[in-house]
């Protein structure tokens, strides 16, 4: 993994507070160490001072590097823990316990195997040659050095695998989760569209029945009175007419609630109030007919506007042909002239 992605940084966040926990821990166990010792007071200084470093460099680059993905901060992070790591087991043999923190952060702010195992590395020689310096080794000594740096080196890389491993796996897990939310998403969308569709495809059937059917009723009962008027049944005619103004009546209520139920987008800038002054201004534009409408004394229900606005708007197709110019409306849904 040659480059830092999203999935790592999230990574980081992620576990950063046990890793706190953890570099707490053993910084303090190394304090304990080796400013309790049987040291110098110019080494125990010094070694307090490595560890302030340390712990503010962890402070200041490390831990806001790994949540902001800022790999320049965790790099420099690394840097100052090879040389503290380093000069602490130079002046001090307890300083050697900063190499189990040093190898794990290492690996963990690392962003792939080939830097992980540089750090290693680097830190694996810049603690032998501390060690070497401090202890002078001569013959057999310097073989034993070299196999206890070389199995810490080899625990390293052990370690590194697996880190980076983990770290691999939450980034295919993380990317898997993410297409599993974008297919999810994308599920829904269509079953939304989908629905959207059916229910349109239903109200359509719905309007193009109820209307259909009024008109058809209509038409019947024009064609039954214009027969019985041809055949001078003048009663017949008049009751069949007071049938056919019933039935256009139910019809087009029946159409208003209609209407209401699927309500008019004019309604959603300004309200009712808003949809009349549009309204009568493109009339009298038009026209040139001035008509007045008094709008309901309290306000109404959503539904209600809409059979008002209907309402006018069929009356004003009436106003163009010597139609009435004053309308008022009320709270309970009608008309009045």
């Amino acid at each position: 993994m040659s480059e830092q992605t999203a999935e790592r940084r999230t990574f980081w966040r992620h576990t950063l507070p046990g890793w706190d926990a953890g570099f707490y821990a053993l910084l303090a166990l190394s304090a304990a160490s080796m400013l309790f010792g049987g040291h110098s007071e110019a080494a125990r200084a010094l070694a307090a001072g490595l560890l302030a470093l340390l712990l503010a460099a962890y402070l200041l680059l490390a831990r806001p590097g790994a949540r902001r993905g800022d790999q320049r901060r965790t790099r420099s992070y690394l840097a100052v823990l090879v040389v503290v790591v380093s000069v602490c087991t130079a002046i001090n043999s307890l300083g050697s316990i900063l190499l189990f923190l040093g190898f794990a952060q290492i690996w963990y702010f690392s962003n792939g195997l080939r830097s992980g195992t540089v750090g290693s590395v680097l830190l694996t020689a810049g603690v032998a040659l501390a060690n070497a310096w401090r202890v002078r080794p001569q013959g057999i000594e310097i073989a034993q050095l070299t196999g206890q740096y070389l199995v810490g080196f080899g625990f390293s890389v052990a370690l590194g695998f697996w880190l980076t491993r983990l770290a691999e796996q939450n980034e295919i897990l993380a990317g898997l989760i993410e297409e599993i939310e974008q297919t999810r998403a994308a599920s829904a969308a269509a079953q939304h569209e989908a629905g959207v569709l059916a229910e349109r495809e239903r109200v359509a059937q719905q309007v193009h029945d109820t209307l259909a059917q009024g008109f058809t009723s209509i038409v019947l009962l024009a064609q039954t009175g214009r027969a019985q008027l041809i055949a001078g049944d003048a009663a017949r005619g008049a009751a069949t007419a007071e049938e056919l103004e019933h039935v256009a009546r139910a019809h087009l209520a029946e159409s208003r609630a209609l209407v209401a139920a699927f309500g008019s987008p004019t309604l959603d800038d300004g309200g009712l109030t808003g949809a009349l002054d549009r309204l009568l201004g493109r009339f009298r534009a038009e026209t040139g007919i001035d008509v007045v409408v008094d709008p309901p004394p309290s306000p109404v229900s959503r539904d209600t506007e809409v059979v008002l606005l209907r309402a006018v708007q069929e009356a004003l197709v009436a106003a163009r042909s010597d139609g009435p110019t004053h309308l008022r409306l009320d709270a309970e849904g009608t008309l009045t002239v």
